[in-house]
C-alpha cells in the first residue's frame, strides 16, 4: 500500500504542473462537405502529432478511422480489436470499428496510460465523442519522454509460463495467450519479480505474475522502436494513481464533493496497483494537450507515443458519451 496518501491531500491546487501544454502537437481538422484530409492527418502523425477531426458523425468516424489505419498496414488490428469487444464482455460495440468506453463510478478518473500491453501491439487510438455535457469529463494526452531514465525503474506487469519441461501444442499457447494473457515471447529470467503464482490450466506448468523490466516496441506509424506507458504498468503502479491525481489538482480538474475522497474512491484503476515505482509524470512526459471533446470531434493518436486519460465531473453535472477504436 501507499504510505503517505495524506501528502497528497495537502496538495496546493494552484500549484504548477512542471510537464507543459503544448498546443502546437495537436493538428486541428474538419470534415469537409463529403470528405476528409486523411494525407493531413497521416502527415501529423507522422511527425508525432496528435488529430483532432470536427463536424463528424458516427459514419463518418468508423470510415476515417479504417483509413487511417489501413494507411498504416493496421486495418487487420482494428477489426481484430473491435472484435475482442464484444468477445471480452467488457466493452460493447458502437458501429463497426468503435466500442463503448469502460464505465465508471461517481467522481472516477481514468489515469494516463497508453492501451493494451506489449504483446497486444495496439498502435493507434481513436475517441469520438458523442456527448460530453458534464463539468469536467477532459481528456488529457501526454507524450511520452523515450529518452527518460525513469524508464528503467519502470516494470510491467505480466504473466509468464514456467513450462517445468513441458511443451505445449500451438493450439495450447494461443489459448494460454488468448485467455490467461501469458507472454509467451518472453522467459522467466533472474530480473522478474514474482508477484503470484496463478493456477495454471496446463498440468506440470506454472503461471506467474511478474514484474517484468520494459521493452522498446516498434511504431508502424514513425517507423521506429519507442518505449510504452502501457497499461499493465501505469494501471498496476500505486504511483501512477497519485500522479494523476496530483496533475488534475494542479491544474484544477479535480472534482470532488466537500467531504473530499480518498484516492481508492477517485482512481477507476486502484483496485488493479500492486507495486510503486517510484515515478514521476515530470521525468516521464515532455508535453501534454487537454482538450474537452464536444460532440461531433474524432481525436486520433499514436497510441505508443500519447498517453490517453480522462478527468472526473459531478454526479449530474451532465452526460459524456463517447466511443473508442483501437487498431
Amino acid at each position: 500500500m501507499y504510505d503517505d496518501l495524506f501528502e497528497f491531500d495537502k496538495i496546493d491546487p494552484h500549484s504548477r504542473y512542471k510537464v507543459p501544454e503544448d498546443p502546437s502537437r495537436l493538428r486541428l481538422l474538419e470534415h469537409g462537405a463529403t470528405d476528409c484530409d486523411f494525407e493531413a492527418v497521416v502527415a501529423a502523425m507522422k511527425s508525432d502529432q496528435a488529430v483532432v477531426i470536427g463536424r463528424v458523425n458516427s459514419r463518418h468516424a468508423d470510415t476515417i478511422v479504417s483509413n487511417i489505419a489501413e494507411r498504416f498496414g493496421l486495418q487487420d488490428q482494428l477489426e481484430l480489436q473491435a472484435t475482442f469487444a464484444s468477445i471480452l464482455g467488457h466493452r460493447e460495440n458502437v458501429g463497426k470499428y468503435f466500442m463503448s468506453v469502460n464505465p465508471r463510478g461517481d467522481y472516477r478518473f481514468v489515469l494516463s496510460h497508453s492501451e493494451g500491453h506489449r504483446g497486444s501491439d495496439i498502435q493507434l487510438a481513436a475517441f469520438y465523442c458523442y456527448e460530453n455535457s458534464t463539468d469536467g469529463g477532459i481528456t488529457i494526452l501526454q507524450n511520452v519522454d523515450d529518452e527518460s531514465v525513469q524508464w528503467d525503474s519502470l516494470r510491467e506487469v505480466v504473466t509468464k509460463i514456467d513450462l517445468c519441461g513441458t511443451i505445449l501444442t500451438p493450439a495450447e499457447s494461443a489459448l494460454a495467450k488468448a485467455t490467461q494473457g501469458v507472454d509467451l515471447e518472453s522467459a522467466l529470467v533472474e530480473d522478474d519479480e514474482v508477484l503470484r503464482e496463478r493456477e495454471s490450466p496446463f498440468p506440470g506448468t506454472r503461471l506467474l505474475e511478474v514484474l517484468a523490466k520494459p521493452r522498446k516496441v516498434y511504431s508502424r506509424i514513425l517507423g521506429r522502436h519507442v518505449n510504452v506507458y502501457w497499461d499493465n504498468m501505469a494501471s498496476t503502479d500505486f504511483d501512477s494513481g497519485h500522479e494523476y491525481l496530483r496533475l488534475l489538482r494542479c491544474c484544477g480538474l479535480l472534482q470532488e464533493p466537500d467531504s473530499g475522497l480518498d484516492i481508492s474512491q477517485l482512481d477507476l484503476a486502484y483496485p488493479r496497483q500492486r507495486w510503486n515505482s517510484g515515478v514521476k509524470y515530470e521525468a516521464l512526459f515532455k508535453s501534454k494537450i487537454t482538450r474537452k471533446l464536444a460532440p461531433g470531434e474524432l481525436l486520433i493518436h499514436n497510441n505508443l507515443t500519447w498517453t490517453h486519460s480522462c478527468s472526473n465531473w459531478t454526479p449530474g453535472s451532465g452526460k459524456r458519451k463517447m466511443a473508442a477504436a483501437f487498431a
